[in-house]
């Protein structure tokens, strides 16, 4: 999941900041 949210950042990022701070949340913690 934390892949897929991640890669979805790097383009939603763009028009989703959002969606890169909830993957950053996510990466914090290694799986």
């Amino acid at each position: 999941m934390q892949m897929f949210c991640c890669h979805r950042s790097t383009i939603s990022l763009y028009y989703r900041p959002v969606r890169r701070v909830m993957c950053l949340k996510v990466f914090t913690k290694p799986d």
